[in-house]
């Protein structure tokens, strides 16, 4: 039987939508929510691979 597994991660839905209010309230500082917002971005990717791998050695 399948059915769809969602991965958690830190960059969801919410996350991205209080980023982009945190843009139009911060705009003078814009660079450098962006790139934290990158590495939270990388992050989770990175977590997505990680567990991805580990499912697959089960």
């Amino acid at each position: 039987m399948k059915s769809l597994y969602y991965l958690g991660g830190i960059a969801e839905g919410t996350e991205a939508i209080a980023f982009f209010v945190a843009i139009c309230l911060f705009a003078d500082h814009f660079a450098l929510l962006a790139w934290i917002f990158s590495g939270v971005c990388y992050f989770s990717a990175l977590m997505r691979v990680i567990n991805g791998a580990l499912m697959l050695r089960r």
